[in-house]
């Protein structure tokens, strides 16, 4: 079988391995380089974690960590239509900053897209840069994964497969940009998805990632 040139493979909407590809990566690459302490409290770095949207006190929110979120235990649940509620990055990343815990940090492994979400801030904050532009120059440029990325260019998008014919929140046929309406109302580019890449790049990352 002749293969096909690399520029007709397809790309696909990597979902939720974007937390492992871009965000972890990012946490990886900060924490060798000395500014990621994964004990520390996610308050110290986001502030408005400390409240929940109530306005109500709870005083386990301070024991949240950085390694809590990045292990799903810092007692976040799994999923909310953030998108309901907000059109921005900044308005997500408050509304899920702020949702309340629906158990207490550490005593459970809930899968959590709201976790990653603030995650992800934790780190834009400790690297004082986007989480795109970092993980372009940091990991996916080193790796030559040049077609690795959030939001496909246009030319790009007859590619990619796909993901799901909309009749809600975004009515039409989704193809070339994000699948996930949370990671679609922050721009694209989002902790928890919105990672585009062909399968052979993902073979390209490191045993240690």
């Amino acid at each position: 079988m002749i293969p096909l040139p690399r520029f007709l493979k397809p790309i696909f909407d990597l979902a939720s391995i974007t937390k492992v590809m871009a965000t972890t990566s990012m946490a990886v690459l900060l924490y060798q380089r000395g500014l990621l302490d994964v004990e520390m409290p996610v308050v110290g770095i986001v502030p408005e974690f400390a409240d929940d949207e109530s306005g109500a006190s709870d005083m386990r929110r301070g024991q949240v960590t950085l390694r809590m979120l990045l292990a799903h235990s810092s007692g976040l649940p799994a999923h909310l239509r953030l998108y309901e509620r907000a059109g921005t990055r900044d308005e997500i990343t408050l509304l899920a900053a702020s949702t309340p815990l629906t158990h207490a940090p550490r005593t459970r492994v809930e899968y959590s897209d709201i976790g990653f979400i603030v995650l992800g801030e934790a780190l834009v904050r400790l690297a004082d840069e986007r989480l795109d532009t970092f993980c372009q120059r940091e990991v996916f440029g080193p790796l030559g994964l040049a077609r690795t990325g959030f939001n496909p260019l246009p030319e790009q998008r007859a590619l990619i497969p796909p993901t799901l014919n909309d009749q809600g929140f975004r009515p039409r046929m989704i193809q070339g940009e994000v699948n996930d309406d949370n990671a679609a109302a922050m721009g694209g580019v989002a902790a928890h998805a919105g990672l585009f890449a062909p399968a052979e790049d993902l073979a390209q990352l490191p045993k240690p990632f």
